[in-house]
């Protein structure tokens, strides 16, 4: 959906602050724990069997994942400094245009998201008045969110409007922000953003995931809204800010979909200022999860809560790293939808859970997520732990790696069949650094991975120490919590 806000998505974005419950630390558990039935054998490995019937689509294309082109993409640099993305859907009628801004993690999460809804307050502003009538009907569509180390400002337009768009998200670079009265609305809807992205459960699980692996200390454990800290956002601040980072050699434009004739030489005629001579650019962003010493387990409480949201976290690659597209391999074979081997395990087969998933994070984690009943809650930690410990020693036939690469590669090439699939992917190439070519690269890379490959990540990245992170009525937890601490002290000592 379109707007002037969205609910921020977990791969992309950290929030900035909360004002949550009381979580109950794993101290409390052990705790709960002893007062609780007799410790549990330790985890025997099984054999898990994964049927699969014959399926004519991935039989007839199964060694031919090359006949399923990606979108392409191009890109240049404007003069002024500003890098564009172009990813092209031929014949779609509608383009989306992002201006991206990057900065530091460093930086304040909550002054940047500040910032960037005074900037899109005041453009929807002066739109009309600068622009014409056309592009004051634009700024109406204008939406904006803040990620990790970046914002990024979208409209959704006719490709015939594309290039007024551009024009118009370039005033950004020098757009005055000394209103006092915008500067206090910016702050209330960021405020807003973040209570109601809080109040919900998987995004809670999300965030709070990210705390416990990174640690408290990394910008990725900076998540909760600090009401205060907010508040004290004043308009020299949020200027700042702007001029520090809202300049064109921090900035990339994103173009997904069909363009017109002269978009790229229409750009070039009304680009910014230049940039500062001896800026050093921006690095990549690159994430590093540190290796935890035990397995942690955190319960966040949501009293009366319908069911248990749960994430279990392990650290994995960087999507700059040789061992990606194995990773990504190995997430669609765990939880690649109905078809992963823990949908058929946790969900067909034994019923545990309302849906479960595997996928692997932006920030370098390799995350399961699951919901279901309170009552069957340690039942499926004890049979998602099982099944993660046994997947070492059943590692996927030839045949059903080549359905998994299909299956992904398909899932490659569709998403350059829309446009909000395309977005997305250029918003990750722009704070990644990565070319407009990587979608190719990374098609090819899948195509290469084999047995030995899966095998290869499993055992460097599926033995290390997990986080576990549940959102429920901890009330109706503690007694399977303290059932299931057994199983996760005997498989931290596997």
């Amino acid at each position: 959906m379109r707007g002037t806000s969205s609910t921020m998505n977990p791969a992309k974005c950290a929030p900035h602050g909360s004002m949550l419950a009381p979580l109950v630390g794993l101290v409390a558990l052990v705790a709960a724990a002893c007062a609780g039935p007799a410790r549990q054998a330790p985890i025997v490995p099984r054999k898990i069997s994964v049927i699969l019937p014959d399926d004519p689509l991935a039989v007839k294309f199964r060694h031919d994942t090359a006949l399923l082109p990606v979108s392409s993409g191009s890109e240049t640099r404007l003069q002024n400094g500003i890098r564009i993305l172009q990813l092209r859907r031929a014949g779609s009628g509608l383009v989306d245009v992002s201006l991206m801004v990057r900065y530091p993690l460093t930086e304040n999460a909550a002054l940047a998201g500040v910032t960037a809804n005074a900037v899109a307050r005041e453009t929807r502003e002066v739109a009309g008045v600068t622009l014409g009538q056309r592009s004051a009907e634009l700024g109406s569509a204008l939406g904006v969110q803040t990620g990790l180390g970046a914002t990024w400002f979208t409209f959704r337009v006719l490709k015939t409007d594309a290039l007024q768009a551009a024009k118009l998200l370039n005033r950004m670079i020098d757009l005055p922000l000394s209103d006092a009265d915008g500067i206090r609305e910016a702050r209330r809807r960021y405020r807003l953003i973040q209570v109601t992205n809080l109040a919900q459960a998987d995004y809670l699980a999300n965030r709070r995931l990210l705390q416990t692996m990174y640690g408290a200390d990394d910008p990725l454990a900076r998540i909760w809204l600090d009401a205060d800290a907010v508040a004290a956002i004043d308009t020299d601040a949020v200027t700042a800010f702007q001029r520090r980072w809202y300049r064109p050699e921090h900035m990339v434009l994103i173009v997904a979909g069909d363009l017109v004739a002269g978009f790229i030489d229409g750009l070039k005629k009304f680009a910014g200022r230049q940039p500062v001579q001896g800026v050093p650019p921006l690095q990549p962003l690159l994430f590093h999860p540190p290796l935890l010493e035990r397995p942690r387990l955190v319960i966040v409480d949501r009293p009366k809560a319908a069911q248990v949201e749960v994430r279990l976290g392990l650290p994995g690659p960087d999507i700059h790293a040789p061992d990606y597209p194995a990773m990504r391999v190995l997430s669609e074979l765990l939880g690649g939808g109905s078809a992963g081997r823990l949908f058929k395990d946790l969900r067909a087969r034994q019923g545990l859970t309302y849906d479960v998933s595997a996928q692997l994070w932006r920030q370098g984690l390799l995350v399961v997520s699951m919901a279901m009943a309170h009552e069957k809650f340690a039942a499926a930690l004890s049979a998602l732990l099982q099944h993660l410990q046994a997947l070492r020693a059943t590692a996927p036939s030839v045949r059903e790696l080549q359905q998994v690469k299909y299956r992904l590669a398909a899932r490659l090439a569709l998403a350059g069949e829309n446009t909000d699939a395309l977005e997305e992917m250029g918003i990750g190439l722009g704070r990644s650094g990565l070319p407009a070519t990587f979608a190719g690269s990374l098609q090819a890379g899948i195509a290469a991975v084999t047995v030995a490959d899966i095998q290869r990540v499993i055992d460097r990245y599926l033995t290390a120490r997990a986080s576990i992170v549940a959102v429920g009525d901890k009330r109706v937890l503690r007694e399977s919590v303290a059932r299931f601490l057994p199983e996760l002290a005997a498989w931290k000592n596997r």
